[in-house]
Protein backbone atom coordinates (compact mmCIF):
# COMPACT_ATOMS: atom_id res chain seq x y z
CA UNK A 1 0.00 0.00 0.00
CA UNK A 2 2.90 2.21 0.54
CA UNK A 3 3.80 2.04 -3.10
CA UNK A 4 0.41 3.36 -4.04
CA UNK A 5 0.81 6.27 -1.69
CA UNK A 6 4.17 7.13 -3.16
CA UNK A 7 2.64 7.02 -6.56
CA UNK A 8 -0.09 9.34 -5.29
CA UNK A 9 2.51 11.71 -3.90
CA UNK A 10 4.36 11.63 -7.17
CA UNK A 11 1.12 12.24 -9.02
CA UNK A 12 0.29 15.16 -6.72
CA UNK A 13 3.75 16.59 -7.29
CA UNK A 14 3.38 16.21 -11.04
CA UNK A 15 -0.01 17.94 -10.98
CA UNK A 16 1.33 20.71 -8.78
CA UNK A 17 4.31 21.25 -11.08
CA UNK A 18 1.95 21.27 -14.06
CA UNK A 19 -0.14 23.99 -12.42
CA UNK A 20 3.01 25.92 -11.61
CA UNK A 21 3.99 25.79 -15.28
CA UNK A 22 0.51 26.96 -16.30
CA UNK A 23 0.67 29.72 -13.68
CA UNK A 24 4.04 30.84 -15.04
CA UNK A 25 2.64 30.88 -18.57
CA UNK A 26 -0.35 32.94 -17.44
CA UNK A 27 2.00 35.33 -15.65
CA UNK A 28 4.01 35.70 -18.86
CA UNK A 29 0.81 36.31 -20.86
CA UNK A 30 -0.37 38.84 -18.24
CA UNK A 31 2.96 40.68 -18.52
CA UNK A 32 2.60 40.78 -22.30
CA UNK A 33 -0.96 42.12 -21.98
CA UNK A 34 0.27 44.72 -19.51
CA UNK A 35 2.95 45.78 -21.99
CA UNK A 36 0.34 45.98 -24.77
CA UNK A 37 -1.98 47.96 -22.47
CA UNK A 38 0.85 50.41 -21.74
CA UNK A 39 1.47 50.81 -25.46
CA UNK A 40 -2.24 51.47 -26.06
CA UNK A 41 -2.26 53.98 -23.21
CA UNK A 42 0.72 55.74 -24.79
CA UNK A 43 -1.04 55.79 -28.18
CA UNK A 44 -4.21 57.04 -26.50
CA UNK A 45 -2.23 59.81 -24.79
CA UNK A 46 -0.69 60.76 -28.13
CA UNK A 47 -4.15 60.91 -29.73
CA UNK A 48 -5.40 63.07 -26.86
CA UNK A 49 -2.41 65.35 -27.30
CA UNK A 50 -2.99 65.58 -31.04
CA UNK A 51 -6.70 66.25 -30.47
CA UNK A 52 -5.82 69.10 -28.11
CA UNK A 53 -3.29 70.52 -30.56
CA UNK A 54 -5.74 70.33 -33.46
CA UNK A 55 -8.50 71.88 -31.36
CA UNK A 56 -6.18 74.74 -30.42
CA UNK A 57 -5.06 75.19 -34.02
CA UNK A 58 -8.65 75.26 -35.26
CA UNK A 59 -9.65 77.69 -32.52
CA UNK A 60 -6.72 79.98 -33.37
CA UNK A 61 -7.51 79.74 -37.07
CA UNK A 62 -11.17 80.62 -36.46
CA UNK A 63 -10.16 83.55 -34.30
CA UNK A 64 -7.71 84.84 -36.90
CA UNK A 65 -10.23 84.39 -39.71
CA UNK A 66 -12.93 86.23 -37.74
CA UNK A 67 -10.50 89.05 -37.03
CA UNK A 68 -9.56 89.34 -40.69
CA UNK A 69 -13.21 89.15 -41.78
CA UNK A 70 -13.97 91.97 -39.35
CA UNK A 71 -11.16 94.02 -40.89
CA UNK A 72 -12.48 93.34 -44.41
CA UNK A 73 -16.04 94.22 -43.33
CA UNK A 74 -14.76 97.46 -41.83
CA UNK A 75 -12.86 98.32 -45.00
CA UNK A 76 -15.93 97.55 -47.14
CA UNK A 77 -18.06 99.72 -44.87
CA UNK A 78 -15.52 102.57 -45.16
CA UNK A 79 -15.42 102.20 -48.94
CA UNK A 80 -19.22 102.14 -49.13
CA UNK A 81 -19.38 105.35 -47.08
CA UNK A 82 -16.77 106.99 -49.29
CA UNK A 83 -18.58 105.94 -52.49
CA UNK A 84 -21.87 107.29 -51.10
CA UNK A 85 -20.19 110.57 -50.13
CA UNK A 86 -18.59 110.91 -53.57
CA UNK A 87 -21.85 110.01 -55.29
CA UNK A 88 -23.72 112.67 -53.30
CA UNK A 89 -21.00 115.23 -54.00
CA UNK A 90 -20.96 114.38 -57.71
CA UNK A 91 -24.75 114.72 -57.91
CA UNK A 92 -24.62 118.06 -56.07
CA UNK A 93 -21.81 119.30 -58.32
CA UNK A 94 -23.61 118.12 -61.45
CA UNK A 95 -26.85 119.78 -60.35
CA UNK A 96 -24.99 122.99 -59.55
CA UNK A 97 -23.18 122.95 -62.88
CA UNK A 98 -26.45 122.30 -64.71
CA UNK A 99 -27.95 125.37 -63.06
CA UNK A 100 -24.83 127.43 -63.83
CA UNK A 101 -24.91 126.31 -67.47
CA UNK A 102 -28.57 127.36 -67.77
CA UNK A 103 -27.72 130.77 -66.25
CA UNK A 104 -24.77 131.18 -68.61
CA UNK A 105 -26.92 130.21 -71.62
CA UNK A 106 -29.54 132.73 -70.54
CA UNK A 107 -26.95 135.50 -70.17
CA UNK A 108 -25.41 134.53 -73.51
CA UNK A 109 -28.84 134.82 -75.17
CA UNK A 110 -29.31 138.26 -73.61
CA UNK A 111 -25.86 139.38 -74.73
CA UNK A 112 -26.48 138.09 -78.26
CA UNK A 113 -29.74 140.09 -78.36
CA UNK A 114 -27.96 143.24 -77.17
CA UNK A 115 -25.19 142.75 -79.69
CA UNK A 116 -27.75 142.14 -82.41
CA UNK A 117 -29.57 145.31 -81.44
CA UNK A 118 -26.35 147.36 -81.88
CA UNK A 119 -25.55 145.93 -85.25
CA UNK A 120 -26.92 147.69 -88.29
CA UNK A 121 -28.73 145.17 -90.29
Amino acid sequence: MEETQITMNELATMIASGFEAVDKRFEAVDKRFEAVDKRFEAVDDRFDSMDTKFSNMISNLKSEMNSRFDEVKSEISNLRSEVNRLSTRTKEDTDALGGDILKINKRLDELEKKVASFSPA
